[in-house]
């Protein structure tokens, strides 16, 4: 098991920022989906995320991914008084541009952080996260100084 650092690139095993950002995506993936993902090569069965990814397309296509966390989020985290609908569709949404297969199609871990402190569960529990300052309201300044 990997603790810390960057995870190696399996394609060209370089170290980089984009595997780690994988990461990440696969384990927000399994703590909404409730779900513990097999070793590659264990079985003929699809994974986990392949399944998630063919569904995240189809209804993507289709222009109702809205409706696509329903399909992901675990009912049992759905069904708590602090889920929030725009959540799980923002977390599904931010796994699905964390897992692409190519890495420069991925999002950057600092765009991760600032879609992860843009979820209102977050906003709702900022002072117990230690985050009120990242999630406090920007203000606008009007014009630039150049």
């Amino acid at each position: 098991m990997v603790q810390g650092g960057f995870l190696p690139n399996r394609e060209n095993g370089k170290l980089t920022e984009k595997v780690d950002v994988m990461a990440i995506g696969f384990l927000v993936l399994s703590l909404i989906t409730k779900t513990v993902f097999a070793k590659e090569g264990k079985s003929s069965v699809p994974s986990v995320h392949e399944l998630i990814w063919s569904k995240y397309e189809s209804e993507e296509s289709k222009g109702g991914i809205e409706d696509y966390n329903c399909l992901v989020v675990h009912k049992s985290l759905s069904a708590e008084p602090d889920y929030y609908l725009d959540d799980g569709y923002t977390i599904v949404k931010l796994v699905m541009k964390c897992i692409r297969r190519h890495e420069d199609k991925r999002l950057t871990m600092k765009q991760v952080v600032k879609h992860l402190l843009k979820l209102e569960v977050v906003k709702h529990h900022a002072h117990f996260l230690g985050v009120e300052t990242a999630v406090a309201p920007q203000v606008e300044h009007g014009g630039s100084c150049n």
